[in-house]
């Protein structure tokens, strides 16, 4: 495909996206929607960085591009990343590009506190727009020259709910890149030197994308989770997945290397363990939804359990989840020996 018909591709997608309302539920608008930063607590990488070192090798769901950049202030430079979602790349370089230009102040205005007058401001765009490869400066400039970025209602219906609607000191927390200058400063120091190959691809797909490579640290987010969701928990889909983490890519996992096979929301680790099943009829609307929610969430625990070997690491929620649970997240891993 060409790059202008790329670009003309992505503008299109978006002008979906815009076209669309903020609380829009149809799936397919829904899908089609960028993260512009993680929904997770990536704190957690901090646990695995001897896993993220620069000589280790990385294979990551790109999403937002936060599991890119909080892997690199440990000082991972070498990653391949895959999504389905075509408008996740350019979320990334604009992100790259800006870390390589602006202060960590400077980044959390321009990005992540929306509602002040530098959030998406042309004026810092332009000071950035130069780091960006061929083709995508074209691409945020026509964006951000052609919507109100400062109105909450656009936001929304361009952008997945992230970190960037979470209170100040929680973004800190959230976000290690940007948890101290010294991080920032570890981040940009490690920008240029990132080798980043990309598929546009599902996990799924994975078995016939994937070359030779072999991986130290494998980070799949809360992909299984969003199976479980567009599938209607279908047993045979989310086996399907499964399948390809344990006949492919734990396959390809080095000695002592890592899968984060799922970031689990709101529940901790009692949560999932099924002996701990609460039998009582919910009583409203949210405890029903919350309900169905820990069922999922335990049969995709009982699914892995099967499987493999699995750790648990338990840290404190986002609550970016539209069930109000429990105050914990977990993440589910496994590791090679």
């Amino acid at each position: 495909m060409e790059r202008q018909e790329v670009l003309d591709n992505l503008k299109t997608m978006f002008k979906v996206l815009l076209n669309s309302q903020a609380n829009n539920v149809d799936i397919d608008i829904y899908l089609k929607k960028p993260y512009l930063f993680s929904t997770e607590n990536l704190s957690y990488l901090r646990s695995f960085k001897d896993n993220l070192s620069k000589d280790k090798n990385i294979l990551t769901v790109l999403g937002s591009g936060d599991q890119v950049l909080a892997s690199t202030i440990f000082g991972a430079v070498n990653f391949t990343t895959f999504d389905y979602n075509e408008l996740q790349y350019p979320v990334y370089e604009l992100k790259k590009a800006a870390a390589l230009n602006l202060n960590v102040s400077q980044y959390n205005n321009f990005l992540l506190k929306t509602g002040n007058k530098k959030f998406f401001s042309p004026i810092i765009f332009n000071t950035l727009k130069k780091d960006l490869p061929a083709g995508l400066d074209e691409y945020w400039q026509t964006i951000i020259s052609n919507i109100n970025l400062s109105n909450e209602e656009d936001i929304a219906a361009l952008f997945k709910a992230g970190i960037h609607i979470c209170k100040d000191n929680l973004k800190k927390e959230f976000l290690p890149y940007i948890r101290t200058n010294k991080d920032y400063y570890n981040l940009n120091d490690n920008l240029e030197k990132i080798k980043l190959k990309h598929y546009k691809s599902t996990l799924i797909d994975l078995k016939n994308t994937l070359t030779d490579e072999t991986f130290d640290f494998i980070n799949l987010s809360n992909i299984l989770d969003n199976v479980c969701y567009v599938s209607d928990e279908s047993n045979e889909e989310i086996g399907n997945n499964i399948d390809v983490i344990k006949n492919v890519l734990y396959e390809r996992l080095n000695p002592d290397g890592v899968i984060i096979l799922d970031y689990v929301f709101g529940n901790s680790k009692n949560d999932l363990k099924e002996n701990n099943i609460e039998n009582k009829k919910p009583s409203n609307y949210n405890e029903k939804a919350k309900e169905i929610f820990n069922r999922r969430n335990r049969k995709l625990y009982n699914m892995l359990n099967d499987k493999f070997e699995i750790n648990t690491l338990e840290l404190p929620t986002t609550g970016l989840y539209n069930v109000k649970c429990g105050n914990r997240d977990t993440v589910i891993y496994t590791k090679k020996k």
